[in-house]
């Protein structure tokens, strides 16, 4: 979905598709919280739910990311980004340490129920908000020739193209060492002490998220990139190697 909903952030209201990604995701949650009240919830259930929140998102990313280099200058884009990956980090770090402790507490179905009101927050903020139009120039080309333009630039910029494969591996990889944290910690421990290691993840975030807000990044961003990501293949490699709370 990423590649047509990158052309539609360059053609349509950015403000306007959060809006509407955070109603869709909105809807997602209290969908779940219907059904888990109801006893009706089940697996096949799920599959659908998180396929419908992940091309929500995927939809909802260029348009957030795009909104961020419309509003800041140039030369303050390290810092910008770094603040708005800062207010995610932090959701990540609460969300995760709170999550065990909140599970035994409150069971899953008030839990799927609070989740419905953090998202009604955030949707009511957007709509606080008011973009200025500044910047941001509407694309007029053929909705298709704007969606393999992405590609033919990619084709022309070898140096970048290289950039997309290294971080398309990269992620992917990630995304493997991320999912096997969770049966990993299980494996040994409860679901309390889970929440305690996910939030550390989130407290990793954030903080990255404020050194980068205050920092910008090395000068060759490349340099950066590259290594930030060894350093978390090699913290991965440690955690399998030799898997414990401390």
């Amino acid at each position: 979905a990423l590649p047509i909903a990158g052309a539609l952030a360059d053609r349509w209201d950015r403000r306007k598709i959060m809006l509407a990604c955070d109603g869709l995701t909105l809807a997602t949650a209290a969908v779940a919280a219907a059904l888990s009240w109801s006893g009706a919830l089940q697996l096949g259930h799920l599959y659908v739910l998180a396929v419908v929140s992940a091309v929500t998102s995927a939809f909802r990313q260029p348009a957030y990311t795009a909104a961020v280099t419309q509003l800041a200058p140039k030369r303050y884009l390290g810092h910008a980004n770094g603040f708005a990956q800062l207010g995610g980090a932090t959701g990540v770090m609460l969300s995760q340490m709170l999550g065990g402790a909140l599970m035994l507490a409150l069971g899953l179905h008030r839990i799927l129920l609070l989740d419905v009101a953090t998202y009604a927050v955030a949707l009511v903020t957007l709509l606080a908000v008011r973009f200025p139009s500044a910047l941001f120039r509407k694309q007029e080309e053929p909705f298709l020739q704007e969606v393999t333009q992405g590609w033919r630039y990619l084709q022309k910029r070898q140096g970048l193209l290289a950039l997309a494969v290294f971080f398309a591996l990269g992620n992917c990889l990630a995304s493997v060492a991320n999912v096997l944290v969770t049966p990993l910690v299980l494996s040994f421990s409860s679901a309390a002490r889970l929440g305690s290691v996910m939030a550390m993840n989130g407290a990793g975030m954030l903080l990255g998220s404020l050194v980068m807000s205050l920092w910008g990044g090395t000068r060759r961003r490349m340099d950066g990139m590259i290594g930030f990501i060894a350093l978390f293949g090699v913290s991965a490699v440690g955690m399998g190697l030799r898997p414990a709370l401390g």
